[in-house]
């Protein structure tokens, strides 16, 4: 596996090299699908394994479904996403977990953020410090979760182990050393076989699903349920699949018997979004806004929750609606490049097209590339120049 490679500015080389292959070693041992790897602002304690933020005057500390720790923005110094294909990584555009973190905000559950991920903070500015930290939180979908901190301190020159949570620094030896081993897995457990497959199944099924691929989704969902038939979250794609193909009955079945099916907190969401689908493609309207609010309402700082439920009211003609949704969704983390596109066609469709212009330039402003605004953009100032030839 190719290693993972930390930022160097302000730091001492020495604990950087061991960090690197620390590093690449968990992420060589857990096999996920993406990496993420956030530097903070100087030393962390290991009460920040499993701090996922304070509510109602009590810390949190969900150690079984693991949580972004909440970090003040400031202190976050640079944040790297990596994407693993069989034993090579390769960096991929960052996924920014911290943007509006504090510890009285809501927890957002790094599930949420991928089915299957390593994610590293290690403390900066190393080389003016004696003592720097790391924290490795393993995350899988529905299944065990893990998360572990080490504390290193300089003597003499040297970085060694002085603390640790959750491993143990023969463990996080093994973890250095594993890099080198390019051919075989660190650990063989009894089942790593059949983990492997299922887990590459599952990406394959999450690909087809998610594509539109529907027959090959048919076929690859039914062989995962056939390993797995109580699963919720391949139910939940075998919902969403039937409602592609237009089975509504069968799907309206397949959601309604899984609409309680995880404990998870996260579950409410990925549920009603697929709810949403069938009542939306079904045209139940008065359902499908019901559930397209109530999306909005469970994830209220998210930009994907307020497109949604803009596009709906769009469709259907509830633009002054529609408007609002979507202004909110471009004040919110995660895309609000999107929010700005759909916010330019809904004023372009009430004929506001300066405002609309603008909208358009602001999604381009944050993602230059984006076909969709760049025609839309080109659109409306064709019209504006059509309009100013005619007064």
């Amino acid at each position: 596996m190719s290693l993972i490679r930390l930022d160097r500015d302000g730091e001492d080389l020495a604990l950087v090299f061991r960090l690197q292959h620390i590093v690449t070693g968990a992420v060589r041992y857990a096999r996920p699908t993406y990496a993420h790897v956030v530097k903070i602002d100087g030393w962390f304690g290991a009460r920040w394994r499993c701090f996922a933020g304070t509510l109602n005057g009590k810390d949190l500390h969900p150690e079984d479904r693991l949580a972004v720790p909440p970090f003040a923005p400031n202190r976050v110094v640079s944040e790297f996403t990596y994407r693993r294909r069989a034993d090579a990584v390769k960096q991929i555009k960052a996924r920014r977990l911290h943007e509006s973190a504090s510890r009285s905000s809501s927890v957002t559950y790094l599930d949420e953020h991928t089915t299957s991920g390593v994610f590293v903070w290690y403390s900066g500015n190393t080389a003016t410090q004696d003592r720097a930290s790391v924290m490795v939180y393993e995350v899988e979908k529905a299944a065990e979760q893990r998360a572990w901190y080490a504390e290193l301190q300089r003597r003499e020159g040297t970085w060694t182990v002085s603390a640790t949570v959750g491993t143990s620094v023969t463990e996080l030896a093994e973890l250095e050393t594993a890099y080198g081993n390019r051919l075989e897995p660190l650990f063989e457990h009894v089942d790593d076989t059949q983990r492997r497959a299922l887990r590459a199944l599952w990406e394959r099924v999450l690909e087809a699903a998610k594509g539109a691929d529907v027959a090959r989704a048919i076929v690859l969902i039914d062989q995962y349920r056939a390993i797995k038939p109580d699963d919720p979250y391949i139910r939940l794609l075998h919902g969403g699949n039937l409602t592609v193909r237009r089975l509504f009955d069968e799907a309206d079945q397949e959601l309604r018997a899984i609409e309680h099916g995880s404990p998870h907190d996260g579950w409410r969401v990925v549920w009603i979004n697929e709810w949403a689908e069938l009542c939306d493609r079904r045209g139940n309207l008065v359902a499908a806004e019901v559930a397209y609010r109530e999306l909005a309402h469970l994830r209220p700082d998210v930009t994907s929750s307020w497109i949604l439920l803009g596009a709906f009211l769009a469709r259907h003609g509830k633009l002054d609606e529609a408007e609002a949704a979507h202004r909110h969704g471009t004040e919110l983390r995660g895309d609000p490049d999107e929010a700005f596109l759909n916010l330019g066609l809904v004023l372009r469709a009430r004929g506001r097209l300066e405002e609309a212009a603008a909208a358009f330039e602001s999604a381009l402003g944050i993602c230059p590339d984006y076909p969709e605004a760049s025609a839309a953009l080109a659109d409306v100032r064709a019209a504006l120049e059509l309009r100013g030839r005619d007064t």
